[in-house]
This record gives C-alpha cells, structure tokens and sequence, in this order.
C-alpha cells in the first residue's frame, strides 16, 4: 500500500449521495444496519437457546418423575403381596392349633410324666394339688402362674388353681395351714383374676377356665368367698389372693406372696407312661389353649428359642428343701430338643 494514499471521505466514498435506507452502510446510533441486524440475531439465536434447553430439562424431569412414579407403583404392589403372604401364613398357623409347638406345655408333661420338683400332691374329690411356698418365699402371681405351668402331674401340665365349692376351700386352706413353712398371715395365689375385663373375676386356666365367679355374668350359686369388703380394686389389683382363714382378696398381680396353689387336671386314674406317651390329648373346650399361650412366639420364623426360659420352679414344700439358683428347669436342654425337632416339617 502506498503509505502516502489518503482513504476517501465518507461523502466521496458515497459519491456526495445522502445514505438511503437500504445502505449496508447506513448509520444510525453508530451502527450500520449490518451490525444492528447482526445484533437482533444474536438476541434471537439466544433465547431460542434458552427455550431449547428449558424443553430439555423439563422432558428429563419429566421422564425421572414417571420412572420414579412406576417403581413406587411396583413397590406398593410388592408389599401387598407380602402383606398378603403374612396374613395367609398366620391364618394357616393358628388354624394349625395341633402343630408341635402350639402344644408344647401338654407334649412336655406327656414326655416326662411327673415334675414335682419335690413336693407331693394332695387329693380332693379327684382334684389333684400342690401347695408350694413357705414363709421364707416370695412369688408374684405371673411368676407363680409360669411355675405352675413347667409342673407336671401324669403327664398334665399345671396350673393356679380354680376352688368352686365351700368344702375345697376348706380343704386347700388346712392343707396350707399345715404345711411345715406356713406362718401366720401366710398367703397364696389362686387362679382368679379379672384381667380380661375389670370387676368381672373368673378362672384363668383348667377345666373351669373362663368360669365368672363374680361380677357381671355370674351365674347364681357359683362360689366365693371374699373377704369383707373384698374385692375393692385398690390400686390395680386384678389376682385373687388366700388368706390363712380361707377368705379371698384381689391384689396387685406384681405383688409378692409366700405360697401358690397347682391344680393339675388328671384322670382318676393314672394312665401309664406308655399309653400316655402313644396318645395325644385332644383339644379342649376349656382353656388349655391359655396353658400354652406364651409360648405361641417359637411359631414365628426367626424368633430364637433363647426366649423360652421362664424361672426356675420353687423346689419347697414339706420336706423343708430350699430354694434352687435361679435359672431354666433342669430339663429344658431336652425341652428345647423336642421344640426343635417338632419345628422341622415331616416329608
């Protein structure tokens, strides 16, 4: 380029012609109208930009939520169905009511046939008890209840006992009364309780179990005999309780006593060992079912057989044997075997 040419003017470069609309070259705001078309273009292409991206991000979002809408969809759905599973295999199981461990406490004492643990039975118009305690025990009226169930009498499984007449009071009272560890003001536990509906006592176990001796739905002449002013309900009191004058007292279930009263139901007389072992006990009527209620927890899958391990029955009595350490009863190792083996399915 020749250093000394001078570039044209702005009106010799337009031949001295006013700018017409249509000039490229046309300036306006000191832009030509190129640079001002350039820069609505720009201004176009960006928000198209953005529009394209929002579509986008909103189709992705989109596309999460359906995805996760479907797997909640196939969640619930599996949960019903195991829901459902559940129920069926506990409606099986309770329908299962003869399975192994639904019978346990029975299959027990088929299996050993007597558990004493030291003290014998007294006999009454074909009942069959136990007087277990001293002055020197305390047991609460749950604790008594499980004691009473790990006892075994040809082959029948214990329970606290139900007293229906006058004559059987009596009867259990000199029984306490006479044993070598009774002192004055001694108590026992019995069978009554109103646990499942307040004011209303009945008999929780045995062959009168479910029997109203007091409150609504007594039948007339059923027997009691509380003391006066008895029962009163003070303070949660909901177990029935002996004194040594024979009279009855509800009394907190957690309050400890010195003696409980086992009633086994056997048969006049005693079957043998063998016939007993050969034989299964049929269901009853009555509330045997309540003998093995707790133990109804082994049935669920999972749960460790360590939970079955109640105390340890009170060994005294009138040959004046003290107190066993606290632990399972000695044959519960072998128990244990017959529950596990009991679980296992057959074919």
């Amino acid at each position: 380029m020749n250093p000394m040419h001078t570039p044209p003017s702005y009106e010799e470069y337009t031949g001295g012609h006013p700018p017409s609309g249509s000039s490229l070259l046309e300036v306006e705001d000191g832009l030509t109208v190129n640079q001002r078309t350039r820069g609505r273009g720009s201004l176009t292409s960006g928000l198209g930009w953005f529009a394209d991206r929002l579509w986008t991000h909103l189709g992705v979002l989109y596309v999460l939520w359906f995805v996760a809408f479907v797997i909640a969809c196939c969640a619930m759905s599996q949960a019903n169905k195991n829901k459902s599973d559940i129920s069926s295999s506990s409606s099986s199981s309770s329908t299962s009511t003869s399975s192994s461990s639904d019978w346990v406490w029975t299959e027990r004492c088929e299996y050993y046939g007597d558990l004493l643990y030291g003290i014998p039975t007294v006999e009454y118009e074909g009942h069959h008890y136990q007087i277990v305690g001293g002055n020197w025990a305390k047991i609460t009226w749950r604790d008594a209840e499980q004691d009473a169930w790990w006892r075994c009498y040809q082959g029948k499984p214990g329970y606290l006992a139900s007293i229906n007449s006058q004559e059987e009071n009596d009867f259990l009272v000199n029984e306490l009364k006479n044993d070598h560890g009774y002192a004055t003001d001694d108590q026992a536990w019995i069978g009554g309780n109103d646990m499942a509906e307040e004011g209303t006592f009945e008999w929780w176990d045995g062959y009168a179990a479910k029997t109203v001796f007091y409150g609504p739905g007594a039948k007339s002449g059923v027997y009691s005999n509380w003391q006066t002013g008895e029962p009163n309900n003070n303070g949660e009191e909901d177990c029935v309780g002996m004194n040594g004058h024979g009279y009855w007292n509800d009394d907190n279930c957690y309050k400890q006593k010195q003696y409980f009263v086992v009633e086994f139901d056997v048969e006049s007389s005693p079957p043998s060992r063998a016939s007993t072992l050969a034989q299964r006990t049929p269901r009853s009527t009555t509330r045997a079912a309540a003998l093995r209620r707790p133990l109804s927890s082994i049935e669920r899958p999972g749960l460790p057989l360590s939970r079955f391990s109640p105390p340890a029955p009170v060994s005294v009595g009138r040959r004046g044997a003290s107190l066993p350490p606290s632990g399972p009863a000695k044959g519960t190792p072998r128990l244990l075997s017959l529950c596990l083996l009991d679980l296992v399915p057959v074919g």
